[in-house]
C-alpha cells in the first residue's frame, strides 16, 4: 500500500498567485492524498482539486491552532505542514514522504537554504535535498514540517503565532525522538518578518513558551544548544554564550532568538 501525506496549509490569502502555485504543485503530486486549507481569511478560496479540503473558522485561528486543528483533520497518518508562501520542486512530497516515520521527530527546514527573492518557479528545477540531525530549531524550521502523526503534539492554545515549531521539537526530543533539518533544498521563500508588527507579541509567547517548557529543576540548573546560543540557567539565572560555529540572522534574533532564550 503506497503511503500518503495529508498537507495542511494555513492561510490569510496574503498573495493568491503564490498559493495556487503551490496548491497545483501538491495536487500533482502521487504522494500527497489531500490538501487541508485553514482559510483563516475567512474569505472562501476558488480553487477546485478533488484532494482539495477547505475549512474556514468563523475568525482567524492563528498559526498553531490551525496546525492543531489540521492535524486533527487529518486521514492519513504522514503529515506535511506548510506555510502558504513557499514554492517547492514538482515531486519533492514523494521523495519526502519516505523520510518520515514514526521512529524519528520532527524534520524542518533551514531557512539559509531557501532563496528569497522573486517570485520564479519555474527556476525550481530540482527536488534533491539531505536531511541532517538537530537539536533545536533552525532558522524558519516552521516554515515547512513532516512527520508522523503519533509523534505530534497539541500545541498549548494560548501559544497561537510563534514557538510552535520549538515546541514539537522539544516534545519529541523529550521522548527520545530525533529530529531533522532539510538542508540544501533548492526552494523559494517569499515571506517577511517585521519586527515592529510582532516583537511583542513574540515576547509575550516566549514567556508562555518558557512556562510549558521549563520545569522547576530546569530553571535551578540545566544546559541547552540553540540556534544561537549556549544557555546556561543556574538557580533561576540565565547565562548566554554566543555561538560562533552556525550562520545566523541578525534581524531574526532580536526579534526571536533572544526572547525565547
Amino acid at each position: 500500500m503506497n503511503k500518503k501525506l495529508s498537507i495542511i496549509i494555513p492561510t490569510l490569502q496574503k498573495d493568491l498567485s503564490i498559493l495556487s502555485q503551490l496548491l497545483n504543485t501538491l495536487a500533482n503530486d502521487s504522494a500527497v492524498g489531500e490538501i487541508i486549507v485553514i482559510d483563516n481569511s475567512t474569505k472562501g478560496l476558488n480553487f477546485n482539486n478533488p484532494k482539495l479540503r477547505v475549512i474556514t473558522p468563523e475568525t482567524n485561528l492563528f498559526v498553531n491552532p490551525s496546525w492543531n486543528l489540521g492535524v486533527r483533520e487529518a486521514k492519513y497518518n504522514y503529515i506535511g505542514i506548510l506555510n502558504d508562501d513557499i514554492c517547492i520542486p514538482q515531486g519533492f512530497c514523494s521523495k519526502i514522504i519516505e523520510d518520515i516515520s514514526s521512529d524519528i521527530g520532527i524534520i524542518g527546514t533551514n531557512g539559509y537554504s531557501m532563496i528569497d527573492k522573486t517570485y520564479e518557479p519555474e527556476k525550481i528545477t530540482n527536488n534533491s535535498y539531505r536531511l541532517e540531525k538537530t537539536s533545536f530549531t533552525t532558522f524558519n524550521f516552521g516554515v515547512m514540517l513532516f512527520f508522523h502523526k503519533d509523534n505530534y503534539y497539541e500545541i498549548p492554545n494560548d501559544i497561537k503565532i510563534f514557538f510552535g515549531d520549538d515546541y514539537l521539537v522539544f516534545k519529541n526530543k523529550k521522548n527520545h525522538k530525533t529530529n531533522y533539518v532539510i538542508e540544501d533544498l533548492m526552494m523559494y521563500h517569499y515571506g517577511s518578518l517585521s519586527s515592529h508588527k510582532y516583537s511583542d507579541i513574540v515576547k509575550q509567547e516566549a514567556s508562555l513558551y518558557r512556562r510549558h517548557t521549563l520545569t522547576i529543576l530546569d530553571r535551578l540548573l540545566s544546559y541547552e544548544k540553540t540556534r544561537s546560543r549556549h544557555l546556561f540557567r543556574i538557580l533561576g539565572f540565565c547565562i548566554t554564550i554566543k555561538r560562533d560555529d552556525i550562520r545566523y540572522h541578525n534581524r531574526i534574533n532580536k526579534i526571536y532568538g533572544d526572547y525565547k532564550e
